[in-house]
C-alpha cells in the first residue's frame, strides 16, 4: 500500500540519521531506569519500532516497559513460568511485543493494555 511504503522510507531516513549522528557525532545519551531492588540482572532489551518504549526481561520472570522519553516503568508484563530471554516488538505495531521464556513458552502482548493476548 502506498502509506504503508511511504512510511517504512520515511522510518529508513530516520534510522540512517541517528545511525550516523550516532556513529559520527557520538550522540548518545545515558538516562537511568528504576527497577525494583530485588532486581539483580537484566536478560533482555529490546526497543519498539516507533522509538517510545523499551521492554526488558529479569530473573524474577517480569518484562518491564519503561519510556524512552521519561525512564520511567509505564507497564510490567506477568505471566511467564520462567526467565524470558527473548523479547521483540511487532515492526509495524509497536504496542505488541512478543517474549520468549527458557521453557520454551511464547507470549504475544498487547502493551497498551498490559495484558496476554496469545500464548
Amino acid at each position: 500500500c502506498p502509506v504503508c511504503s511511504e512510511r517504512t522510507s520515511a522510518m529508513r531516513r530516520v534510522e540512517a540519521y541517528l545511525e550516523e549522528d550516532i556513529v559520527v557525532n557520538g550522540s548518545v545519551t545515558e538516562r537511568s531506569c528504576q527497577l525494583p531492588p530485588d532486581v539483580r540482572c537484566t536478560i533482555a532489551v529490546a526497543a519498539s519500532s516507533d522509538g517510545t518504549l523499551f521492554a526488558t526481561s529479569h530473573g524474577d520472570h517480569a518484562i518491564r516497559i519503561f519510556s524512552v522519553v521519561t525512564g520511567k516503568t509505564v507497564a510490567v508484563l506477568d505471566g511467564h513460568a520462567r526467565t524470558p530471554w527473548t523479547l521483540s516488538f511487532h515492526r509495524l505495531n509497536s504496542h505488541l511485543l512478543v517474549s520468549g521464556c527458557l521453557n520454551g513458552e511464547l507470549r504475544l502482548w498487547d502493551v497498551r493494555s498490559r495484558q496476554c493476548i496469545k500464548h
